[in-house]
């Protein structure tokens, strides 16, 4: 509809597109935040589960729990920590990747735990309950 117009897109934390939002270096940026803010243009909720592998489950009983996240500065990795240190469980970070589709593999292969958005919960996960401690 616009041939002149140039769209540059970019995949990255939600952290780092915020960051470059404020310094001017994009226009629009889509990312998570916290609620309750009043500078966005459209929010939207999500609904967020523990998981873990369907065929392949890690132990979620274990006295180090394993977690699957994207890097430091990640909304749900920051909330999965202190909702199982305020428990008293120990955890450790058994892996992290920078995209989706890596955290999605490493939980279907049983490496461990993660919060996943509804939309982003597969096939080969395994939504955890209150009844597996996890609320």
């Amino acid at each position: 509809a616009r041939p002149g117009l140039r769209l540059d897109v970019r995949a990255d934390q939600s952290l780092n597109l915020k960051r470059d939002l404020d310094r001017g270096d994009l226009d629009l940026v889509l990312f998570k935040r916290e609620a309750g803010g009043s500078d966005a243009i459209a929010v939207w909720p999500e609904r967020v589960y523990w998981v873990n592998s369907k065929n392949h489950p890690c132990n979620a009983k274990a006295d180090s729990l394993p977690l699957i996240f994207f890097p430091g500065g990640c909304l749900y990795r920051t909330r999965a920590i202190h909702a199982i240190e305020a428990t008293g469980r120990r955890w450790h970070m058994a892996y992290s990747s920078a995209n989706l589709a890596g955290i999605q593999a490493a939980v279907a292969a049983g490496l461990g735990l993660s919060i996943l958005s509804e939309i982003s919960i597969q096939a080969d996960h395994r939504k955890l309950t209150a009844r597996d401690g996890f609320p």
